[in-house]
């Protein structure tokens, strides 16, 4: 057995050192036809679909023979492969390439194809050192991959590239390009990263999915630490209301705030593991710890990390109100803000007995409780507030991007990374409508935290 397994080793290490020697610097490029499958189901016979992709790999294959040379291309289904060593192409002559194939497919669209057969594609762009060539020059590494996950976040009629390719370009030749969005590269790396969409193409996008700028967006706004540990979300718990009974729940502060909360979580870090709970299970879970990042849904009345976060931080917000009229719903609690130099006072707005408007506050605080930990406060005077708070930057609120851009830009004159924001959103058969920072009366107040 132990002769099998140094056997075993040594074959290893052998085809290692093998492999290893074949180590290249240089770059690659994935080309793919767009939409290939569904047209083999709208056209379902043999010959045109076989014959599309026919003739979209003949024209990538000559299109690269002559703009880069000697290179090695192979093909993958209705996609292709192009790679070229940097002693013998420079990356720039890929750009050639992607404007070449843009023109020779057009002229194949208008001369044989009609809309419904229209052929498109994408191509991601890369360079780097970490490639290795197996047997017939078939190149692997992690530049191969990084490639392969840019193609995927690309549209239709678009050539992307990566920051890496970027910046082994001459300065005009970069010119050339604009910031398309970013995307996590699952396997690359935790940070996001930037892609670059080539500029001058008729026709072609400049900008990623809006699916993925809406990823952009979410992960932008809701930053995090480290992942090696879990997001809490923590929601209320609804105290003793008499001698006989304790009612606890999990959705206090509303269900829909909870639910959009890890609807948007879910969408923007998929990989990270996310513990749902009330305020009490927090402080059991993590011994009176804050040490994590935490999205507190609720107020300090029902929610006591809310509640103990504020007092520690000394945050200028106060909630009056009245315990004995707690389950009053008329009685609505009145939020205080007393800032440096200022006070106001926010109040639910009521027609007879039913809320037509609320008041919304949400607070996102860098190194609040631990260096590069968030910690954000989502709450409302009622419900609909607290609701309202978790669509200013909710997957499900159509506001999402605007409101994005709008902080971004710094139009509300803030740190994006700690702030708080007091809004107010009108309800509607008790459903809070998302807010819209582009409309100025909606915003009741901003202030640094």
């Amino acid at each position: 057995m132990q002769n099998d397994f140094e056997h075993i080793v040594k074959d290893l290490r052998k085809n290692w050192n093998r492999l290893s020697g074949t180590k290249r610097t240089g770059t690659v490029a994935i080309v793919d036809l767009t939409e290939s499958t569904r047209s083999k189901v709208e056209f379902p016979a043999p010959d045109i679909g076989f014959e599309r992709i026919y003739r979209f790999l003949e024209i990538t294959k000559s299109t690269a023979e002559d703009a880069l040379g000697k290179v090695f291309i192979k093909f993958l289904g209705d996609g292709v492969m192009i790679f070229g060593e940097e002693s013998e192409v420079n990356p720039s002559k890929f750009i050639e390439f992607g404007e070449r194939l843009a023109v020779q497919i057009e002229k194949l669209n208008q001369s044989r194809y009609s809309t419904g057969l229209t052929m498109r594609f994408k191509c991601a762009l890369d360079f780097g050192p970490d490639i290795y060539l197996l047997v017939g020059g078939d190149p692997m590494g992690t530049v191969i991959d990084r490639a392969f996950r840019i193609q995927a976040y690309l549209q239709p009629n678009m050539v992307g590239a990566s920051r890496e390719f970027l910046d082994h370009i001459n300065k005009e030749y970069r010119k050339r390009f604009a910031l398309a969005g970013k995307a996590y590269l699952k396997g690359i790396s935790e940070d996001w990263q930037e892609i670059y969409a080539l500029k001058g193409v008729g026709g072609f996008s400049l900008q990623l999915s809006m699916e993925q700028k809406v990823r952009e967006a979410l992960r932008d706004f809701w930053q995090m630490g480290e992942p090696d540990r879990p997001i809490w979300i923590v929601s209320g718990a609804i105290p003793k209301l008499g001698p006989d009974r304790s009612i606890y729940s999990l959705h206090h502060g509303d269900a829909n705030a909870l639910v959009e909360i890890v609807h948007t979580l879910s969408k923007a870090y998929p990989d990270r593991q996310l513990e749902v709970v009330n305020s009490e299970e927090y402080l059991k879970r993590n011994k009176g710890s804050f040490d994590n990042d935490i999205v507190c849904v609720s107020g300090p009345s029902f929610n006591s990390v809310t509640s103990e976060a504020m007092k520690l931080l000394k945050l200028p917000l106060e909630y009056e109100f009245d315990e004995q009229e707690e389950m009053n719903k008329e009685k609505d609690p009145v939020l205080t803000y007393s800032g440096k130099g200022s006070a106001a006072k926010f109040e639910t707005e009521r027609e007879d007995a039913e809320i037509v408007s609320d008041v919304a506050v949400l607070m996102k605080i860098r190194d609040a409780f631990a260096r590069g930990r968030f910690f954000y406060l989502l709450m409302g005077n009622q419900t609909q507030g607290t609701y309202a708070a978790t669509q200013l930057f909710g997957i499900t609120s159509h506001c999402l991007l605007g409101n994005w851009e709008r902080l971004k830009d710094g139009v509300l004159g803030i740190r994006t990374d700690r702030f708080g924001l007091i809004a107010r959103t009108k309800v509607f058969h008790d459903f809070a409508e998302p807010i819209d920072l582009g409309r100025r009366e909606e915003i009741l107040l901003c202030f640094k935290v």
